[in-house]
């Protein structure tokens, strides 16, 4: 009894919340690093073993087995384009396709174009989500108007450029045109002389 008085005094006296060598634990003092070495023989002893398994295997678990709640096998199909750090990818596939026909899609495609499937996946249900009625149609569309737009501006330019040499060639052309209007006016004058000084015809049966 003296012993057990001494024992919950002596934790009294030396147990205090600003003591760095004892914890209390129970009705004993012991020091803290006796408490570090308990802990530490547990966890080699293994008395914890389950809870580090579970954690290992929620962790490897991928995004679309995650949704589904259940297990992740080893070859599971979804596991290399859905990881589990990115649970929206899988959730925005699932709520416009569904877990079951995105799988079946995958596995009747070559393995070397599953990502660029999974991928388009992902952005045409993101484009649905956001855009019910038209969805990716709907992107593609204003992409075309805007190439077409791009098209026709071009064309335009091609025919003011065009324009604008048709105006200025007629400048050039007139200018080249006064030497033989010139030409031309004394060729007609220098004719009407020579009719002039040369003699006269007269047909008789004219008269």
């Amino acid at each position: 009894m003296a012993m057990y008085l001494s024992n919950i005094f002596g934790c009294f006296s030396e147990c205090s919340p600003e003591s760095e060598r004892y914890i209390c634990d129970g009705n004993v003092c012991v020091l803290k690093k006796q408490k570090e070495n308990i802990g530490k023989q547990t966890l080699s002893n293994g008395n914890k073993p389950k809870q580090s398994l579970r954690i290992s295997f929620a962790r490897k678990r991928c995004a679309a087995c995650k949704n589904q709640r259940r297990r992740c096998p080893s070859d599971c199909i979804f596991a290399p384009y859905f990881p589990a750090n990115d649970p929206q990818r899988f959730a925005c596939v699932h709520r416009i396709y569904g877990g079951s026909n995105v799988g079946k899609m995958l596995q009747q495609i070559p393995p070397y174009l599953r990502d660029q499937v999974a991928n388009t996946l992902y952005y045409e249900a993101q484009c649905r989500i956001q855009d019910p009625v038209y969805g990716c149609v709907g992107i593609i569309s204003k992409l075309s108007q805007e190439i077409n737009i791009e098209i026709a501006l071009a064309q335009i330019q091609t025919q003011i450029d065009c324009h604008k040499l048709q105006v200025q060639q007629p400048k050039v052309e007139l200018n080249l045109n006064v030497l033989p209007t010139i030409e031309a006016e004394s060729n007609f004058d220098v004719l009407q002389g020579q009719n002039s000084s040369a003699p006269e015809y007269q047909f008789p049966w004219f008269n």
